[in-house]
């Protein structure tokens, strides 16, 4: 129970605490919804337990209940017992690995409720996670508006991400973690607008190292997901806009020391096992698939017919968007995040073919930054505007001296 309220507790303050850019409406609002979602979980929660006794759904969908008996197979070992190898011997393999991890660190925890504490625990990464991109977008834009829009779209209008928390699948986790780490990367790492105080050598290599973690974390749940994110990362020393020759120079160092690292691990077997180079080019040619996972599926055939609204906005109003956004400012929008949409698009749509849209949920947020930072860029951290000044005629002649 102590677990819980930890998490409960840290749920009506983090995702708030990490706006305090934003005016108290805002905030209010964002605390708002935040604890609407959380007593939406906890009454599903309840629901679940008094309808069938039992706190995941059961049904045809069987990585649920694959997560669920792990954690419950080794609730018998102490945490302090408990290692890599004894969750690896009753997975039975190490895919997904991190994500098993999760649920058996729930059940050690919290042995009477892990299953609402994951949901919980999923609640609070995505909300603080989403805060930190908007509060990024605050700055780099200084627009509340632009901004606060942003959020509302991803944590609201896209509502199947709540699906996913509650029926404690990874692909919500997996979208929290990109999020994090966009937010890590733009607000700091390649933020051309961020005051020089801010670049020190300690605090850029302590935010590369959270972003590194994240990487691990995620390839360790879908190990493309993380592959995509590095070479997006090293891709970006190439065609990302206002970095050093000498930035590039080290973080492509950096980068493929990263990619030698995944590669050098199962990564490396498990891209063979897929075709290795060869398989991108095979998923290239497949114009159909990749085009597929963008727009997928036909509204009134999707697979949870509750969720056609959250489809429609996304094929209507985000992704046209999002198109005219990139075009609109196309060499700002010439970074990672457009390499890793295109990475995810050919895993999926033009390799994998599994076009299920929980599959494209890291395209999201990128689509979403792409439209918050359309409109014109203001210097908010030098109190510098973009915006039209009017000219002093005064001082313009204490410069240059009056012509007689």
């Amino acid at each position: 129970m102590m677990a819980l309220l930890v998490v409960g507790a840290l749920l009506l303050y983090l995702p708030v605490r990490v706006m305090r850019g934003f005016p108290a409406s805002v905030r209010v609002t964002a605390w708002v919804l935040v604890a609407v979602k959380a007593v939406i979980l906890v009454g599903f929660h309840l629901h679940q337990i008094g309808e069938n006794n039992h706190p995941i759904v059961l049904d045809e969908s069987t990585d649920a209940k694959g997560y669920y008996d792990v954690g419950s197979a080794v609730m018998g070992i102490p945490l302090w017992q408990l290692t890599v190898d004894d969750v690896i011997d009753v997975r039975g393999g190490t895919g997904n690995l991190a994500y098993y991890m999760l649920n058996v660190y729930a059940f050690q925890v919290s042995p009477d409720h892990p299953i609402l504490l994951i949901r919980l625990f999923k609640l609070l990464f995505f909300s603080v996670a989403t805060g930190m991109l908007a509060s990024v977008w605050l700055r780099r834009t200084g627009s509340v508006g632009r901004s606060f829009f942003g959020y509302i779209v991803l944590s609201v209008f896209f509502y199947q991400f709540l699906y996913f928390t509650f029926r404690n699948l990874k692909d919500d986790l997996i979208l929290s973690l990109f999020i994090l780490i966009m937010a890590i990367v733009d607000g700091y790492l390649v933020n051309p607008d961020l005051p020089a105080e801010a670049k020190t050598r300690g605090k850029t290599i302590l935010r590369w190292g959270a972003v590194a973690v994240l990487v691990y974390v995620m390839s360790s749940m879908r190990f493309y997901a993380g592959l995509a994110v590095v070479c997006g990362l090293a891709a970006h020393t190439v065609i990302g806009p206002g970095m050093k020759a000498s930035t590039r120079v080290v973080t492509s160092v950096l980068f493929l020391g990263g990619f030698v690292a995944l590669m050098g691990t199962a990564g490396g077997a498990l891209v063979a096992s897929e075709g290795g180079l060869g398989a991108i080019f095979k998923a290239a040619a497949n114009i159909g698939g990749v085009f597929k996972i963008i727009v997928t599926p036909v509204p009134w055939k999707h697979q949870i017919p509750w969720q056609i609204p959250a489809h429609l906005v996304y094929l209507l109003l985000l992704l046209p968007a999002a198109m005219v956004a990139f075009i609109a400012r196309i060499r700002q929008n010439l970074d990672w995040k457009l390499v890793v949409v295109c990475l995810i698009a050919l895993a999926v749509g033009g390799h994998i073919l599994n076009f299920s849209p929980r599959k494209r949920f890291m395209m999201y947020p990128v689509f979403m930054s792409w439209v918050v930072m359309m409109g014109r860029r203001r210097l908010v951290e030098a109190g510098e505007s973009d915006e039209a000044k009017p000219f002093d005629v005064d001082a313009y002649f204490a410069r240059h001296g009056a012509v007689t």
